[in-house]
């Protein structure tokens, strides 16, 4: 395929796992991104420069993560390999749980779709780089929120829905793509389903036309991810600390059983977490255990509870926490004050999601560490996730 530029560029936000109750699956978009340029060059050398978060730690040669997931990827979007000088300018903390890695991923895929001559704005498109990035990363929970942006549910299949069981080994080129066709069964991210499928499974096309922006299902290979909007009125606090974690020592921490009380609880928890996240409560109602409904419009103080149920976790926080007694100690400072406060990913951020206006957030958090050695950052929900601009 002939190469019709030069260089891209590619903004990723970074990502919130885990998600309280949404262990391994929930997945938010944050508006704080990692900007990176990508140069074709005439011999096979790799040059990185590198500014911003992990100007000193990271590699500036082919083990740098983004020039790896690039070059994973070249067979996926038929290109062959060459040489490349990356300029990354990087925003999202590394290894503080904002998916620092999963944005470098996404990044290099993103480049090597954009050189194959593939618009990232296309769903499909959006799909394959999906799934060349998820096999990459290993699992989708960071992901998925990183490519499609918003509030995203993902899992890995162990079977295959009209595929092979690894998925597509290439993405096929425009030419050999009829027009409109998607990869195993993808939907569109501003409406529901097409073609009458969902997430790689059959639906009914009166089911699929709900409303717009509802809710979408995109499915490469083994890898699933659906996407939900988050209202405006959500606002996140992110306390960053000066401290770091990795996620291999994070998971190695964690039990290879739980009590059944304890998974039973994240599921129905977990299942709050797409309604509570939306405009729902704002034109729905809320049934407490007395069964009489509350409308919508008088029920702030209780959705604030849902919130707060919504990011209760019992599978992995209180296992980890002896890695990071201060992220967790505050976590805990946080919650018992009322707010809806939980570990980002694998530690050792912490995060508050909230439906107001964050007040006493700061004085709550900070009474229980050391504030010289946190800082509190508002961040927006990103509505989208990864954009590329050619040169």
């Amino acid at each position: 395929m002939a190469i019709s530029f030069d260089a891209v560029s590619v903004s990723v936000p970074a990502t919130t796992a885990n998600l309280g109750s949404g262990f391994d699956s929930a997945g938010l978009a944050l508006g704080l991104y990692d900007d990176a340029t990508f140069e074709l060059l005439p011999s096979a050398d790799v040059e990185v420069d590198i500014h911003g978060e992990g100007a000193d730690t990271l590699p500036r040669d082919s083990h740098n993560l983004m020039v790896r997931a690039f070059y994973e990827s070249c067979d996926t979007f038929n290109i062959p390999p060459m040489g490349i000088r990356l300029a990354a300018n990087n925003r999202i903390p590394q290894k503080r749980g904002l998916g620092s890695s999963a944005s470098a991923i996404v990044s290099g895929v993103c480049a090597a779709a954009a050189f194959g001559g593939y618009d990232i704005a296309d769903r499909d498109v959006q799909d394959a780089v999906f799934s060349s990035a998820s096999r990459i990363e290993g699992h989708p929970d960071n992901v998925a929120p990183a490519v499609y942006g918003g509030l995203t549910l993902s899992w890995k299949s162990v079977r295959s829905v009209g595929s092979e069981a690894d998925g597509p080994t290439s993405f096929p080129s425009s030419a050999d793509r009829p027009a409109g066709s998607g990869v195993s069964g993808v939907s569109g991210i501003a409406g529901g389903p097409e073609d009458g499928s969902f997430a790689g499974y059959g639906l009914d096309p009166e089911d699929a036309a709900q409303e717009d922006a509802s809710h979408t299902g995109s499915c490469t290979g083994q890898f699933y991810s659906v996407r939900y909007p988050v209202s405006s009125q959500i606002s996140v606090y992110v306390f960053i600390p000066d401290f770091e974690l990795s996620t291999e020592e994070a998971r190695s921490a964690l039990p290879f059983s739980v009590p059944f009380s304890d998974a039973a609880a994240n599921l129905g928890r977990a299942a709050l977490l797409p309604y509570v996240l939306s405009d729902a409560p704002n034109t729905g109602a809320l049934y407490r255990s007395a069964g009489a409904p509350e409308e919508g419009s008088s029920c702030g103080t209780s959705m604030h509870q849902v919130l707060f149920d919504a990011t209760e976790d019992r599978l992995h926080q209180q296992y980890r926490g002896g890695l990071m007694p201060e992220s967790y100690g505050l976590v805990k400072a946080l919650r018992a004050h009322g707010f809806a406060a939980c570990i980002s990913g694998a530690g050792p951020c912490v995060l508050v999601l909230d439906r107001d206006d964050g007040e006493g957030i700061a004085d709550t958090g900070f009474s229980a560490v050391q504030q010289d050695r946190w800082r509190m950052q508002k961040m927006s929900v990103a509505p989208r996730g990864a954009v590329v601009r050619t040169a």
